[in-house]
This record gives C-alpha cells, sequence and structure tokens, in this order.
C-alpha cells in the first residue's frame, strides 16, 4: 500500500505518515505493510491524546518497539479493532 492509500484508509494526513517514517515509527519507503497501517492508526490515537510522534518515537527507541504488539494485535484475523478518527 501506497503512503497516500494509507492516508485515505486511516483519515491521517500523507505528510504525517512521511514525518512519522523519518521518525523511525513506520518502516522507509514507498510501499507500507499491513502492520504499518495498523501503526498509522494507533500513532495518530496516540498522537491525538497528546503524546506527540517524537515524543512516541524518542519511547519506543529507549524501551523498545511498543507498538509492533499492538499492531500485530490489531491485524489477527477475528481481532480487528476498528476506531474511527473521532474516537
Amino acid at each position: 500500500m501506497t503512503v497516500d492509500e494509507a492516508a485515505a484508509v486511516t483519515a491521517e494526513a500523507a505528510a504525517d505518515i512521511h514525518a512519522w517514517q523519518s521518525l523511525g515509527l513506520l518502516n522507509d519507503g514507498s510501499d507500507l505493510t499491513r502492520e504499518d497501517v495498523e501503526r498509522v492508526r494507533l500513532i495518530g490515537f496516540v498522537a491525538r491524546r497528546g503524546i506527540a510522534p517524537a515524543e512516541l518515537a524518542r519511547i519506543c527507541q529507549e524501551q523498545g518497539d511498543m507498538l509492533a504488539s499492538f499492531a500485530r494485535w490489531g491485524i489477527t484475523p477475528g481481532r480487528e479493532v476498528a476506531i474511527s478518527r473521532e474516537q
């Protein structure tokens, strides 16, 4: 999935997704995996609750990738979680 497609699916700005890639929160490159798209949802969710992506990147660098298990959980068949941007 391209960054633009991920932006359309998640309602996050493509510029934000590129910024999150540069912070190391997502894989680099033009193609995003299903896990990356779930990470986009999680990063946006956390950002809307007041934790800046740069702070999240710092925490993940110091404590390990805290998003991985949540992203994988979100894409497990039968455990999908749908959260609207407003929630």
